[in-house]
């Protein structure tokens, strides 16, 4: 993955709709359909959305541009009986500048033993999503550190003991179904910055979550690094 170029008009075609090759897009708040392949028939099931609660499995740190940074560490662990959070350090070794820095936020869902892509995605400058604040970020993200996005000096940045907004999520969700959700940040050239995936499961409210301590993986995506 390392040193990999994307060209940021060309990104939207990076999923391509072969058969059984992706799932279909949400086309209401109730239900998404997915398709699958079986002797070469192409079957298409429909899954119903329910109120939920999100349990975050874990964190997948796939790339970072490692000329970038030092001292990096990176661990998701659990919290408490239910939850788990993520922790993140690192000093950046040279100035960035948000405006030339772009992210695609994509979703997946597990079916047929492999995460597929969903057809929702949101892609966004780095910077102008910080200055509008949109979802609320930049709101968020400082009360558990000091990440900036558009003006980046070279310094110590953090997260602490952080969880993603349960409000900024969607409102239905299908129920036991695993999700993942990728977010891939890259240069105006297309040259990949970092690449990242949370991993979880909607679980519907009311009904007791499972104890993360028996979720595999959940306190074992842990990088530290010291150059």
């Amino acid at each position: 993955m390392g040193g990999s170029k994307l060209s940021i008009h060309d990104r939207s075609r990076l999923t391509t709709a072969h058969d059984c090759s992706r799932l279909l897009p949400i086309h209401d708040c109730s239900r998404f359909t997915t398709t699958h392949c079986n002797n070469s028939r192409l079957l298409t099931f429909t899954h119903n959305h329910y109120d939920y609660d999100p349990i975050y499995e874990r964190v997948q740190l796939e790339y970072y541009e490692k000329s970038l940074v030092k001292h990096v560490f990176f661990g998701f662990q659990k919290f408490n009986r239910t939850y788990a959070v993520l922790n993140l350090s690192f000093e950046l070794t040279d100035d960035l500048d948000g405006r030339n820095i772009f992210g695609t936020s994509k979703m997946y869902v597990f079916v047929s033993n492999t995460y597929k892509y969903t057809g929702i995605h949101i892609d966004y400058n780095v910077c102008e999503q910080w200055k509008n604040n949109l979802f609320m970020v930049r709101t968020y993200l400082g009360k558990f550190g000091n990440l900036e996005a558009c003006d980046i000096k070279k310094g110590h940045y953090y997260l602490h003991n952080f969880v993603p907004d349960r409000m900024q999520l969607p409102q239905k969700a299908p129920f036991n179904i695993p999700v993942k959700f990728e977010i891939d940040v890259f240069r105006r050239n297309g040259q990949r910055i970092l690449l990242f995936a949370w991993y979880g499961t909607p679980n519907i409210r009311g009904q007791q979550p499972n104890d993360l301590t028996q979720t595999p993986g959940v306190a074992s995506d842990r990088i530290q690094e010291s150059y």
